[in-house]
């Protein structure tokens, strides 16, 4: 028997929203945890997928989020600590969030991050070219919101906004 190749794990958080999977990247402090909080309590039928640790795969219809079983159903709120919330696991991510700088590296694992450029003050920039909409993981492409990090600009309310419309118009963003 062949032994499977170790699931890759993305320092993150992930969701699933009633339009879509959201994965949100960034350095530790950026506010992926607290995005993915307000997020889902805009959402009534959201729901937790993954916090700190996504776990990733490619399945025959796209990329699926999925969390390490330990963490599954937990979350945390800097400040106050661990928050037990409803979850499910897996779910599809249909778009990726990059909060701040997360790097430019390319060959970083599978993961293509060419367009990941915020000009050194941790805001992304304004009006993104079709290659910085977009990003590839495990060999796919997925559309791409980048927004600044916390200390760098980020208001959670309008955030939450943006990811709700990026999902709505995501498939436009790959094209």
């Amino acid at each position: 028997m062949t032994a499977q190749p170790p699931v890759p794990a993305i320092h993150g958080s992930c969701v699933a929203l009633g339009a879509g999977g959201v994965l949100i990247r960034g350095r530790a402090g950026a506010g992926k945890s607290l995005l993915a909080l307000v997020l889902l309590d805009h959402e009534p039928a959201g729901r937790l997928v993954a916090d700190d640790r996504v776990l990733v795969t490619a399945g025959p219809s796209g990329l699926v989020a999925a969390a390490p079983p330990a963490i599954a159903g937990l979350l945390e709120l800097r400040g106050f600590g661990i928050l037990r919330l409803p979850h499910v696991s897996p779910a599809p991510i249909d778009l990726v969030v990059d909060l701040g700088n997360v790097g430019t590296a390319e060959g970083d694992g599978d993961e293509d991050r060419d367009g990941v450029h915020d000009g050194g003050d941790g805001r992304p920039p304004r009006l993104p070219t079709a290659a910085q909409r977009g990003v590839r993981l495990l060999g796919r492409r997925l559309p791409r919101l980048a927004l600044p990090a916390v200390g760098a600009g980020l208001d959670f309310a309008a955030a939450a906004a943006a990811v709700r419309a990026a999902l709505a118009f995501a498939p436009l963003a790959t094209d």
